[in-house]
């Protein structure tokens, strides 16, 4: 019965004491909780991350943990990768884009109590108000900020980095070498303050900040764990390092975003609404996951805390991408419908003036025009012979090819011909979504680029290099 109990608040739920007693109705569980404690420790890690007082954290490795955490990388690679493929309508990606930012600045703005209209936002993100107002003059701090994040991720996190989001919220330039310009001053920990039986601090002391500062910045660059416990932990100890004067929760969020994008996530961090972690000391949850993580050294709390907020705002961008792609999905389709309208030409003036022109035409010399293919070193105007070739070669050379897209790709590979998802369809003799998924494959891999027309998406042979074929 007590292992059942364990399992139970520590695999089916990561329980804090009190909600082990709440659960239970037990006026004293302090054997209980020694048992539970006990049992964490088999699946606990140490990080080299520590606090004030140069204990380390500890992070559980449990399987709900991790298949919560291996779920969402998952995700976040399929979100990049939709994002990029939007890249193909630049007038798509760029108000999907404005959209995704608008949603963030919103929630960012209801820290302050704002409730600012879509017009004010928009103006604020394009960077169009001749004056902005001085009450939203932080929202256009953190906008600058988060643009700074989506476009300059490549630099490992470390304390310029950190400066310089710092920087973007002040609206200052600082010098790296005086960290005396930039790093808090104020002592946070005049009174002590006890919670749990245990001393909590405010704030790093005055002489620890820059030390702790350099741990979590290794932590992040040397320790081989998922990018989303890097950024978690991250964001959790500037909350607790509070390393500047103002603005550090600002500061987490950016960091959290930062350390996402740099380990795997790329543009997708910026994108991501998370902004209500902002809030997190006004959340009763967030405070008290913030409270146990501190007394408890055990990360797995506010990783927990703030995997739920991920999880939400990916379900969220998810819905928007397929959003997107069924609207995409109808022009294609409605375009591949759309009846040609025959124009019937019946007047006897226009017959004789068409007579006449094809008379000319053969009479007249015929003139070759070369048709280049994509492949390189393969003559001109293949045959049936030469493209069953081909097909054969680019299935044993991409494993990822299907027969189809092959055989499609070595009979349609002219250079400056525009080929379509219906071609692909009638010629194949497979379903509409058969042949998107496949021409969307083909120029995944480089043999087709993908253009809109109007309202329809065509595909253009790229020149391959030697390598490729």
């Amino acid at each position: 019965m007590s292992q059942d109990l364990e399992m139970r608040f520590t695999d089916g739920m990561y329980a804090t004491k009190n909600d082990v007693k709440s659960i239970l109705k037990i006026s004293s569980i302090d054997l209980m909780w020694e048992k539970i404690k006990e049992y964490r420790r088999h699946f606990q890690l140490e990080l080299s991350v520590r606090n004030v007082e140069r204990s380390p954290y500890t992070i559980s490795t449990i399987q709900s943990v991790s298949s919560r955490i291996i779920s969402l990388e998952k995700k976040l690679s399929k979100l990049l990768f939709s994002y990029n493929s939007l890249r193909h309508d630049n007038d798509s990606f760029q108000k999907f884009r404005e959209c995704r930012y608008l949603e963030c600045l919103k929630d960012f703005s209801s820290y302050y109590g704002f409730d600012i209209a879509d017009e004010t936002l928009k103006a604020i993100f394009d960077e169009s108000l001749a004056n902005i107002p001085s009450e939203y003059l932080m929202i256009s701090h953190y906008c600058t900020a988060l643009k700074k994040n989506e476009n300059c991720f490549s630099s490992p996190f470390n304390l310029k980095v950190l400066v310089d989001i710092y920087s973007s919220l002040v609206g200052s330039e600082y010098e790296l070498d005086k960290p005396e310009t930039y790093l808090r001053v104020t002592d946070l920990n005049e009174r002590i303050n006890y919670t749990f039986g245990k001393r909590h601090y405010e704030g790093a002391p005055l002489d620890k900040i820059l030390p702790m500062l350099n741990e979590l910045f290794d932590f992040v660059a040397k320790t081989e764990t998922f990018s989303l416990v890097k950024a978690s932990v991250a964001f959790y100890y500037i909350m607790y390092v509070k390393p500047f004067e103002y603005f550090n929760e600002f500061v987490a969020l950016l960091s959290f975003k930062y350390v996402l994008a740099h380990e795997d996530s790329d543009q997708i961090g910026s994108i991501l609404n998370i902004e209500k972690l902002i809030d997190i000391m006004k959340d009763n949850l967030g405070k008290t996951m913030m409270e146990e993580t501190e007394m408890g050294l055990d990360m797995t709390y506010i990783l927990n805390y703030i995997l739920t907020h991920v999880e939400e705002a990916v379900r969220a961008l998810t819905d928007d991408f397929v959003m997107i792609e069924r609207e995409q999905l109808k022009e294609e389709h409605y375009q591949l419908e759309k009846p040609v309208v025959a124009v019937d030409n019946t007047k006897e003036t226009t017959n004789n003036v068409v007579s006449n022109l094809v008379n000319e035409e053969e009479n007249a010399p015929t003139i070759q025009l070369e048709r280049k293919v994509a492949i390189p070193h393969m003559r001109t105007g293949l045959d049936e012979k030469d493209a069953q070739i081909i097909a054969e070669h680019l299935i044993e050379t991409y494993p990822s090819l299907k027969k189809g897209q092959a055989s499609f790709y070595s009979r349609h590979c002219t250079v400056g011909n525009y080929y379509t998802i219906g071609q692909y369809k009638k010629e194949l003799d497979v379903a509409y979504e058969t042949a998107r998924t496949s021409m969307e494959n083909l120029a995944l891999l480089g043999f087709y680029k993908k253009e809109k027309v109007r309202n329809k998406f065509v595909y253009t042979p790229v020149v391959q290099e030697k390598e490729r074929i």
